[in-house]
């Protein structure tokens, strides 16, 4: 039983830490496409604002 006991714990452990490790990646993932996609927008806007001043 108490082997038993402690793979139960070593399992929760695991998946606990598997769990925060996705969510870790996952916020990370959103942070850089987020990140991404402001680069883009600026990057976008000035392209815009440049051909506006050429005009």
């Amino acid at each position: 039983t108490v082997t038993l006991l402690k793979r139960v714990k070593l399992l929760k452990r695991v998946t606990l830490l598997k769990r925060v490790k996705l969510l870790k990646r996952v916020k990370l993932l959103k942070r850089v496409k987020l990140l991404k996609r402001v680069k883009l927008l600026r990057s976008s806007l000035e392209q815009q604002d440049s051909v506006v001043m050429r005009q």
